[in-house]
């Protein structure tokens, strides 16, 4: 991307930084997809126990989940350190001499520098901090004689996975990026706390009434609803109101602090087509939300009409042909926005 001469408006500035996060990212995940798809492949061709044990749910699984983890953590790390500083940004992105140079912090106190790191290297620290802890819980599992290795495996991604979803850094408020970065977390946190009650209570009646959803459901599976509704309600709610939050920082906190925005929005006149461009465009995670349930329920509802196989293997179809469509609705959904991003919205 070439320098321009005149002085780009913030607007440019946060479109360059988001539309660069989102091609790191997508690299990024096609190489993890490409690395984990291959590993999946070779053990399937060269051990028994693994070709055996894990299903194509499972395998399929791996993969996308490596891809999709990978794209979230490359990009939303890209997109802070942009975020932090645009100028800076770009002009390491055009190859040209930095606006401002970092000042160097080795004279702060340890405690101060380990501070610092957290705040600009919040995933790094995270994964840097989980995995020997997971490891730890994993060889203190192995030492337990009296439990197979299946049982320490599914000990170790419970305790893990609580250890992990509890290892939230909490960062200080001092501007308006922090402002709205604070209140996006606490919005993820209470969604999160609200899905993972509700699931709770869904789960435990499930759980005394249905004696098929007792016996058929493991404990890893019981806590796995739990903890996947708390986690994709956070991401969801905290996502959205991050981007919210970004596109208009004056009238969001004008509305936090219970003022009237200054910006009053006029009655769109566009087509409707446009309009539902500028809805996807300002809403991705509601508008992936609003087309991949009726999907994957009208997958479900196919597959159930088919009397020769199991209700496992119907849910296990469903699930395999869900997590492909939503893959897809997903990527869709991230071009579109990526190509919104560069045009603006339709006026």
């Amino acid at each position: 991307m070439s320098a321009t001469s005149a002085p780009m408006d913030a607007k440019t500035k946060r479109d360059i930084v988001i539309t660069h996060s989102t091609t790191q990212g997508l690299k990024a995940g096609g190489v993890a997809a490409v690395v984990a798809g291959s590993a999946v492949a070779l053990a399937n061709n060269q051990s028994q126990w693994f070709r055996n044990r894990l299903g194509v749910s499972g395998k399929v699984g791996l993969a996308v989940m490596a891809s999709l983890a990978t794209f979230a953590i490359v990009s939303e790390q890209d997109l802070l350190r942009g975020s932090r500083n645009p100028d800076q940004f770009i002009a390491e992105m055009n190859q040209t001499e930095s606006v401002q140079v970092k000042k160097a912090d080795h004279h702060l106190p340890l405690y101060q520098q380990a501070a610092n790191y957290v705040y600009d290297y919040p995933f790094r620290t995270l994964v840097s901090s989980a995995v020997p802890l997971v490891g730890l819980i994993f060889y203190e599992q192995s030492r337990n004689a009296n439990i197979q290795f299946s049982q320490k495996i599914m000990h170790t991604r419970i305790y893990g996975q609580g250890a992990s979803d509890h290892s939230v850094i909490i960062m200080s408020v001092e501007s308006k990026r922090d402002i709205i970065t604070a209140n996006s977390l606490a919005v993820g946190l209470q969604a999160s706390a609200v899905s993972s009650l509700a699931m709770g209570a869904i789960v435990y009646a499930a759980n005394q009434v249905s004696p098929t959803f007792r016996n058929r459901l493991g404990l890893s599976g019981k806590i796995g609803f739990v903890a996947m509704a708390g986690l994709g309600s956070f991401f969801i709610a905290g996502e959205q109101d991050l981007l919210k939050g970004s596109r208009n920082p004056d009238a969001y906190i004008a509305d936090l602090e219970g003022k009237k925005a200054e910006q009053s929005q006029q009655k769109s006149s566009l087509s409707l087509p446009k309009q539902v461009a500028n809805y996807v465009y300002d809403n991705p995670f509601r508008t992936l939300a609003m087309t991949a349930t009726p999907l994957v329920a009208a997958i479900y509802w196919d597959q159930s009409r088919n009397a020769h196989i199991q209700v496992s293997q119907k849910i296990m179809h469903t699930r395999i042909y869900g997590q492909g469509a939503c893959v897809v609705l997903l990527l869709s959904t991230m071009a579109f926005h990526d190509w919104m991003s560069k045009r603006g919205h339709f006026e």
